[in-house]
């Protein structure tokens, strides 16, 4: 077998924020072995049904990790600039080139080959996957989305990456301000196309995402309440967890909607792309906002739900503009605040409901948009760019 690629993460398998990585994982690994290598496992493990994962191996491992680090050229990993940088980025940044040389020195010492390091983010994961390939003798690839781009991983990481990709245009402008070259590649999180046989005439509704205000999940409900008021019929799950659940159950209950809003709690993404395909939904909202700097690239939920034949409506904050083309694969969600959202996601809703067709016809335009999201798509484009 081929030698093996490493994903150098933040935390999975543990928890669910780089779940969006499975599909690649997956496509890779029915050439090679593929192995994830996290800085810290918080939350529960995850099912990764196609990757490898080690032990945390032995802390006496990490006196040596420490005198590597010490040694070119990667002591650069202790510069602290105080123009650049804070103190608990620093302590961050250290850890994970820490964390990336005990990786390396196990793999070394299970006799496993590595031909590439993937990098899940542009920050910790990136400098991690560095030390991790200086090791091992691997070519480097680093993922930027937007966020994690701004949280400013050290130039000199740069320096020895074989491939920055940016998931999205305005993920590449972000590199370009900070003097970095990089490639668009979008994420390939389509593992495959799957029409519904047939579709209810209910409107039912998802939106997927952490409980946090960014993901706009008040404005979905609260869209809801107002078709309720004016006798149009349409359901809302809400899929995820976060620190606005109790703020959420007490706006549904105020509102009287517990009849049509169902918070549902997180659900693991095998089993949510099943969901996905299986449930009586019918709509992804996604209601995004942006919230200071903190701007998402292309949501892959909104990629996956697209996949399984739900129609999309969501606003265009981050990259969410760079796939959907209003009318066509989805309807945009227009407003500056919370009210105009709330009233042109509910005017969305209605015309979807007043249309017959219009379902079908923007699933139909989701298929067509797919391709160069699939997996199969994005991981020959890397695989040929690095000529592996």
């Amino acid at each position: 077998m081929p030698a093996s690629v490493v994903f150098a993460t933040s935390s999975a398998p543990f928890g669910v924020s780089e779940t969006w990585l499975q599909s690649e994982v997956s496509e890779i690994a029915r050439t090679r072995d593929v192995y994830l290598a996290p800085i810290l496992g918080r939350g529960e493990r995850q099912n990764w049904p196609n990757a490898k994962y080690l032990s945390n191996g032995s802390v006496l491992l990490y006196p040596k990790a420490i005198l590597r680090l010490l040694r070119k050229p990667l002591r650069d990993v202790w510069k602290f600039d105080r123009n650049d940088e804070k103190f608990r980025s620093y302590v961050k940044k250290v850890l994970a080139a820490l964390r990336g040389t005990v990786w390396g020195m196990q793999f070394r010492r299970e006799g496993i080959s590595v031909r590439l390091v993937v990098a899940s983010f542009a920050s910790g994961p990136a400098v991690s996957a560095v030390a991790m390939a200086q090791i091992l003798d691997a070519k480097v690839s680093v993922i930027g989305h937007r966020f994690d781009i701004e949280m400013r991983a050290p130039k000199w990481v740069y320096r020895r990456v074989d491939l920055t990709r940016a998931i999205s245009v305005s993920a590449q402008h972000e590199f370009l301000n900070r003097g970095i070259d990089s490639q668009v590649i979008p994420l390939g999180v389509v593992d495959e196309l799957r029409p519904r046989d047939s579709t209810s005439k209910e409107l039912s509704c998802v939106a997927i995402g952490q409980l946090v205000p960014r993901k706009g999940h008040e404005q979905a409900i609260r869209a809801v309440a107002g078709l309720k008021a004016e006798g149009i019929y349409c359901s809302l799950d809400i899929v995820g967890e976060g620190p606005l659940k109790d703020r959420l159950h007490e706006i549904i209950e105020d509102l009287g909607v517990a009849d049509r809003v169902r918070l549902r709690g997180p659900v693991q993404r095998v089993r949510l792309l099943e969901m996905l395909g299986d449930e009586s939904w019918n709509i992804l909202v996604h209601p995004s906002v942006v919230e200071g700097d903190l701007v998402e690239g292309i949501p892959a939920v909104i990629l996956e739900a697209a996949s399984r034949g739900l129609a999309v409506i969501a606003s265009p904050s981050g990259g969410t503009s760079e796939y959907l083309v209003d009318g066509f694969n989805g309807l945009e969600i227009r407003g500056t605040n919370a009210t105009e959202q709330i009233e042109s996601l509910s005017f969305l809703i209605k015309k979807v409901a007043r249309y017959s067709d219009l379902l079908e016809a923007l699933t139909c335009g989701g298929f067509q948009s797919l391709e160069r999201f699939t997996a199969t798509s994005a991981v020959t484009t890397v695989f040929t760019t690095l000529e592996i």
